[in-house]
């Protein structure tokens, strides 16, 4: 499946991880923004996440956390990202605005407690977040 970044995207944070990311990155991004796109994957995690995020969190991820239609015909604000090493298997998360300290502070947090949250069984680990501006 791919996507194509579009110069409007201006951000992509990435979230390196432990395992294959294609069987967790809409719930990821789910638990971290309360966002999900159109096929409805991570609706659970969403769900939580609305409930615990701060509202000014909340408000900036509806503004700025952008969709994009991937190959299978689906929009949604993630997908999986290899680096060309093949070192990583990431979660990208598109956005149209460079994310303040708070906001990635704050996903920092929401990673790490990911694999231990009650809407997903697997046990993938955050290995760190890297912010790129697509020029």
């Amino acid at each position: 499946m791919s996507v194509t970044i579009l110069p409007g995207d201006s951000y992509i944070l990435l979230l390196d991880t432990d395992q294959y990311a294609g069987n967790f990155e809409r719930e990821l991004t789910a638990w971290l923004t309360g966002t999900i796109g159109e096929c409805g994957i991570g609706g659970l995690q969403a769900a939580q996440a609305i409930t615990e995020l701060p509202v000014a969190d909340r408000k900036w991820f509806e503004a700025h956390v952008i969709s994009r239609t991937h190959s299978d015909g689906c929009s949604r604000p993630t997908s999986i990202w290899t680096d060309p090493e093949g070192k990583y298997n990431s979660v990208a998360i598109f956005m149209d605005e460079d994310p303040p300290a708070q906001i990635l502070s704050g996903m920092s947090v929401r990673a790490k407690s990911f694999p231990s949250n009650k809407f997903f069984t697997g046990t993938p680990k955050v290995l760190g977040m890297r912010l790129l501006r697509v020029q």
